[in-house]
């Protein structure tokens, strides 16, 4: 949870995740957000040059295990 733009559903997947729940994220910002989302991951794939968006799964887990629980 706690999906509201392309950039929160990025760091999840760099976390680890490979599935995302977009249900709050979409009372607050509309049925538009899974586009939005899409279009996040393409350019960041683009900016990245990575081929598919499983390459950005789990590329920032050590930084993210490093994080102080709060």
């Amino acid at each position: 949870g706690g999906i509201t733009d392309g950039s929160s559903a990025i760091s999840k997947m760099e976390a680890g995740a490979n599935l995302v729940q977009l249900y709050s994220g979409m009372i607050y910002k509309g049925p538009g957000l899974p586009a939005e989302i899409l279009l996040a991951m393409q350019a960041h794939c683009e900016h990245h040059d990575l081929s598919h968006i499983g390459e950005i799964v789990a590329t920032k887990t050590e930084e993210w295990a490093r994080k102080p629980l709060s």
